[in-house]
């Protein structure tokens, strides 16, 4: 499964390109964010991390 992650800085602005896009690239779930400023709270990306967490599990090896 694909996951895809759009965010807008203003409501003037549309989700609609990127959210074709990522549809395009295969992405079955999308997330997404109207937020303005570095500190603006992102709950779409929240959420997306804690869907990818609680899906998929990640396995790293020591560098020698």
């Amino acid at each position: 499964m694909l996951i895809g992650y759009a965010r807008v800085s203003t409501q003037d602005q549309t989700l609609d390109l990127q959210s074709d896009a990522l549809q395009k690239a295969g992405c079955t779930k999308i997330f997404t964010d109207t937020a303005n400023g570095a500190k603006a709270e992102r709950t779409g990306l929240q959420e997306a991390l804690a869907f990818v967490e609680q899906r998929w599990s990640f396995q790293a090896t020591t560098p020698s």
